[in-house]
């Protein structure tokens, strides 16, 4: 029964990106027909950016890290909660342009977290693990909002290869469980992503 509650959930948050992806506008551009279009927008990114859950959100306020310092504290994630971020991630390509700059950054921050994020341990899985699924979403979106807008392209090049190194590292030195269910998908969901989105 969770598992079909996660799933309608998906679906429910999927189509809301879909919707937007289907306004009258261009990630270039603003092409609203009235204001109102424009505010329902607006309205439904930051609805969909504030749900997005990243371990800074869910850490103490007064804690500061240096640039150099990787924080390793793993954080659990609830199912519910990586949708929320794979929904962002369909959301985030779509956005108009006065969004990309903030979309960019909350993308970066989720594949940031991602190696740190203990997922709800499930094999109720549709077609692909939930790491996979999340990793797939943030890369792809990442890339194609470069490709649309190419001042984001060093800061997002330097986050998907900081990931690649972190998970690499977690597959050589994770458990063998951890490995399974967490670290391989990640990975097959960054390959995915890079070998199914254009990237110029």
């Amino acid at each position: 029964m969770d598992s079909l509650e996660f799933n309608l959930h998906q679906l429910i948050l999927t189509d809301l990106a879909k919707s937007v992806s289907s306004a009258p506008t261009t990630i270039g551009a603003n092409h609203f027909q009235n204001d109102s279009e424009a505010k329902s927008i607006d309205t439904v990114v930051d609805v969909l950016s504030s749900r997005v859950e990243t371990r800074v959100s869910a850490s103490p306020a007064n804690k500061v890290e240096s640039p150099d310092e990787v924080d390793e504290t793993r954080v659990f994630m609830s199912a519910s909660r990586v949708h929320c971020n794979i929904a962002f991630g369909e959301l985030a390509y779509n956005v108009p342009a006065a969004h990309a700059a903030k979309s960019v950054s909350v993308l970066v921050d989720i594949l940031r977290d991602i190696p740190f994020i203990d997922f709800e341990s499930s094999l109720a899985w549709e077609e692909w693990a939930l790491p996979d699924q999340l990793v797939f979403s943030t890369v792809s979106a990442l890339l194609r909002l470069t490709a649309a807008h190419l001042e984001h392209r060093s800061k997002v090049m330097e986050a998907i290869v900081q990931f690649s190194l972190t998970i690499v590292k977690q597959l050589e030195s994770e458990r063998p469980a951890d490995v399974i269910t967490r670290v391989g998908p990640s990975f097959h969901g960054l390959y995915r992503a890079v070998i199914s989105t254009p990237f110029p």
